[in-house]
């Protein structure tokens, strides 16, 4: 036998669209008060991107000078992939072990997942790949 009691009360009502609108505008207004302004987030990217040019311009005197001696088209080559490789480690292991690059640090931003959780190795590797597009 089924219990047929209070079946109505089970029913769920559905919001009105002024309701919706009003929640969706309150989740936006939180939203935009979590995410940080786009020019603290160029200036983080500026001083990463300053940090790796001198970086490389140090490797790359280093390594003119002693390539100059070898003569070797192919291992400059390979010499200049492994300095490329070498900077995207710069962006993924401060984003997965700090949450933030030293100029991510600097401006105050921290690197998180969409749910607020702290980066995980492997979203740090998918931020880190996307930069090879």
């Amino acid at each position: 036998m089924q219990d047929e009691s209070n079946t109505e009360g089970s029913i769920e009502q559905i919001p009105d669209d002024d309701a919706v609108q009003s929640s969706n505008a309150a989740l936006l207004k939180e939203l935009e008060s979590r995410l940080p302004r786009m020019s603290t987030r160029y200036f983080a990217a500026t001083m990463d991107n300053a940090f790796l040019v001198v970086a490389f311009l140090i490797a790359g005197g280093v390594l003119g000078e002693w390539l100059g001696r070898i003569q070797n088209e192919t291992l400059a080559i390979i010499l200049g992939i492994g300095l490329y490789t070498l900077s995207l480690f710069y962006f993924l292991i401060p984003e997965w072990r700090f949450g933030a690059t030293p100029g991510k640090y600097w401006m105050g931003l921290q690197v998180v997942k969409v749910d607020g959780t702290p980066c995980t190795f492997k979203s740090a590797l998918i931020r880190t790949l996307w930069r090879l597009i």
